[in-house]
């Protein structure tokens, strides 16, 4: 099981969504067919589909949920390293985080290297409606576990330690399992 407060969001999606202006509305995950093999995919393809990915990801979790998480992230992780050491570090710390993300111009996560990894691993059967399906459930874990962080200003040592610092869990989504598994080579953000 992995702990995913986290879904998609604390690898490249954190980025991309801390630094947007996310107003809720998903839509439509990628523009590359659903029909298309993900073994078949060109890399324009491949480059698509993680930047439309990421875009997904953007406009479905607000800035805010999403530098909320930024601050709780910050803090478990301080916490973890020894670097924060009590309730009122780990409330400022979080609180600085939160405000600086918030703060951010919506430009401070792009990047010009977005990946989904080795296709070619793919099971021939496995196609971009799965990869898209598993992005959508990943997003709405995302999207439930935000609920269960903590404001900043209740968070504690003692709470971190409770749950070691996942804030509240969830599962794998179904659909991202049996995505790694057909694609083993595959990289899903947050995964």
């Amino acid at each position: 099981m992995r702990i995913w407060v986290k879904g998609l969001g604390v690898t490249l999606l954190v980025s991309a969504v801390a630094c947007s202006s996310g107003s809720g509305g998903g839509g439509s995950v990628t523009s590359v067919p659903g029909n298309t093999s993900l073994a078949t995919l060109t890399p324009a393809q491949a480059t698509q589909i993680c930047t439309d990915s990421t875009a997904y990801a953007s406009r479905s979790i607000s800035k805010s949920d999403a530098c909320k998480l930024v601050g709780f992230i910050t803090v478990a992780t301080g916490v973890a390293f020894g670097s924060v050491t009590t309730d009122q570090m780990a409330q400022t710390t979080c609180q600085a985080a939160v405000d600086s993300c918030n703060n951010s111009s919506s430009d401070a996560g792009a990047t010009g290297n977005c990946s989904i990894g080795d296709t070619s691993t793919c099971a021939a059967t496995a196609t971009v409606s799965e990869y898209s399906t598993c992005i959508t459930d990943s997003v709405n874990a995302t999207k439930s576990s935000l609920a269960s962080i903590p404001a900043c200003s209740s968070i504690t040592i003692a709470s971190l330690s409770a749950d070691g610092g996942t804030g509240g869990t969830t599962t794998t989504p179904a659909s991202c399992t049996k995505l790694t598994t057909d694609c083993p080579g595959l990289t899903i953000p947050g995964l």
